[in-house]
Protein backbone atom coordinates (compact mmCIF):
# COMPACT_ATOMS: atom_id res chain seq x y z
CA UNK A 1 0.00 0.00 0.00
CA UNK A 2 1.16 3.26 -1.10
CA UNK A 3 -0.14 6.28 1.18
CA UNK A 4 0.86 9.16 -0.49
CA UNK A 5 -2.01 7.83 -3.14
CA UNK A 6 -4.99 8.89 -0.86
CA UNK A 7 -3.54 12.64 -1.57
CA UNK A 8 -2.62 13.44 2.33
CA UNK A 9 0.55 12.30 3.41
CA UNK A 10 0.78 10.20 6.81
CA UNK A 11 3.34 11.47 9.47
CA UNK A 12 5.73 8.72 10.40
CA UNK A 13 8.33 9.67 13.36
CA UNK A 14 11.34 8.62 13.64
CA UNK A 15 12.85 8.67 17.12
CA UNK A 16 16.33 8.13 16.92
CA UNK A 17 20.12 8.83 17.60
CA UNK A 18 22.14 10.90 15.30
CA UNK A 19 22.64 14.65 16.67
CA UNK A 20 24.24 13.05 19.96
CA UNK A 21 26.54 11.06 17.65
CA UNK A 22 27.61 12.26 14.18
CA UNK A 23 29.74 9.77 12.89
CA UNK A 24 28.81 8.16 9.28
CA UNK A 25 27.27 5.03 10.23
CA UNK A 26 24.73 6.35 12.38
CA UNK A 27 24.07 8.87 10.13
CA UNK A 28 23.62 6.97 7.11
CA UNK A 29 21.52 4.59 9.02
CA UNK A 30 19.16 7.20 9.84
CA UNK A 31 18.83 9.18 7.00
CA UNK A 32 18.29 6.31 4.72
CA UNK A 33 15.24 5.00 7.19
CA UNK A 34 14.14 8.66 6.65
CA UNK A 35 14.49 8.72 3.01
CA UNK A 36 13.07 5.11 2.41
CA UNK A 37 9.59 6.51 4.70
CA UNK A 38 9.50 9.63 2.21
CA UNK A 39 9.50 7.49 -0.95
CA UNK A 40 7.07 5.14 0.42
CA UNK A 41 4.80 8.50 0.93
CA UNK A 42 5.52 9.61 4.19
CA UNK A 43 5.89 12.81 5.80
CA UNK A 44 8.86 11.45 7.48
CA UNK A 45 9.78 13.36 10.79
CA UNK A 46 12.93 12.87 12.73
CA UNK A 47 13.18 13.73 16.63
CA UNK A 48 15.92 13.20 19.08
CA UNK A 49 16.37 13.87 22.98
CA UNK A 50 19.37 14.28 24.94
CA UNK A 51 19.12 11.23 26.94
CA UNK A 52 21.75 11.87 29.76
CA UNK A 53 24.28 14.37 30.43
CA UNK A 54 27.61 14.71 28.47
CA UNK A 55 25.89 12.65 25.83
CA UNK A 56 26.89 14.90 22.37
CA UNK A 57 30.32 14.16 20.89
CA UNK A 58 31.63 16.53 18.54
CA UNK A 59 34.36 14.82 16.77
CA UNK A 60 36.29 17.48 15.21
CA UNK A 61 37.28 18.38 19.23
CA UNK A 62 36.94 15.01 20.53
CA UNK A 63 34.86 15.86 23.23
CA UNK A 64 31.64 14.74 24.62
CA UNK A 65 29.32 17.63 26.33
CA UNK A 66 25.78 19.00 26.17
CA UNK A 67 26.44 21.18 23.32
CA UNK A 68 24.44 20.07 20.24
CA UNK A 69 26.41 22.11 18.18
CA UNK A 70 28.35 20.01 16.25
CA UNK A 71 25.37 17.24 15.83
CA UNK A 72 23.02 19.92 14.59
CA UNK A 73 25.14 21.46 11.82
CA UNK A 74 26.31 17.53 10.54
CA UNK A 75 22.43 16.56 10.51
CA UNK A 76 21.20 19.85 8.74
CA UNK A 77 23.64 19.07 6.06
CA UNK A 78 23.19 15.67 5.50
CA UNK A 79 19.18 15.63 5.78
CA UNK A 80 19.78 18.68 2.89
CA UNK A 81 21.34 16.03 0.64
CA UNK A 82 18.72 13.63 1.26
CA UNK A 83 15.69 16.59 0.87
CA UNK A 84 14.81 15.57 4.28
CA UNK A 85 13.40 18.50 6.32
CA UNK A 86 11.64 18.31 9.65
CA UNK A 87 13.36 17.61 12.65
CA UNK A 88 13.66 18.69 16.65
CA UNK A 89 16.24 17.56 18.66
CA UNK A 90 15.45 18.14 22.86
CA UNK A 91 18.83 19.27 24.33
CA UNK A 92 19.38 18.68 28.08
CA UNK A 93 17.77 22.40 29.25
CA UNK A 94 14.88 20.97 27.48
CA UNK A 95 14.90 23.46 24.47
CA UNK A 96 13.64 22.35 21.60
CA UNK A 97 15.69 23.14 18.42
CA UNK A 98 13.70 22.82 14.47
CA UNK A 99 10.68 22.35 15.90
CA UNK A 100 8.96 23.28 18.57
CA UNK A 101 7.34 21.54 21.48
CA UNK A 102 3.47 22.63 20.30
CA UNK A 103 4.43 21.38 16.76
CA UNK A 104 6.34 18.17 18.24
CA UNK A 105 2.92 17.49 20.32
CA UNK A 106 0.69 18.53 17.27
CA UNK A 107 3.04 15.94 14.70
CA UNK A 108 2.46 13.09 17.74
CA UNK A 109 -1.34 13.37 17.89
CA UNK A 110 -0.90 12.98 13.93
CA UNK A 111 1.45 10.31 13.29
CA UNK A 112 0.65 7.29 11.75
CA UNK A 113 3.60 5.71 13.40
CA UNK A 114 6.20 5.90 15.50
CA UNK A 115 9.55 4.21 14.71
CA UNK A 116 11.87 4.03 17.80
CA UNK A 117 15.40 3.74 15.49
CA UNK A 118 18.95 2.89 17.82
CA UNK A 119 19.28 4.36 21.13
CA UNK A 120 17.09 7.21 21.99
CA UNK A 121 14.95 8.24 25.21
CA UNK A 122 11.79 9.10 25.60
CA UNK A 123 9.33 12.21 25.14
CA UNK A 124 6.58 12.71 26.85
CA UNK A 125 4.75 14.12 23.97
CA UNK A 126 5.23 10.28 22.41
CA UNK A 127 2.27 9.14 24.78
CA UNK A 128 -0.05 10.69 21.67
CA UNK A 129 1.49 8.46 19.11
CA UNK A 130 -0.97 5.79 17.48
Amino acid sequence: MNPARSGVKPVAIVAGYLVRYPLGGFILAQSHLLAGLQQLGFDAVFIEHYGWSNACYDPQANTMSDDPTAGIAVMRRTFEKFGLGRWCYVDAQENFHGLSRPEVAALCREATVLISWGATTWLDEFRDCR
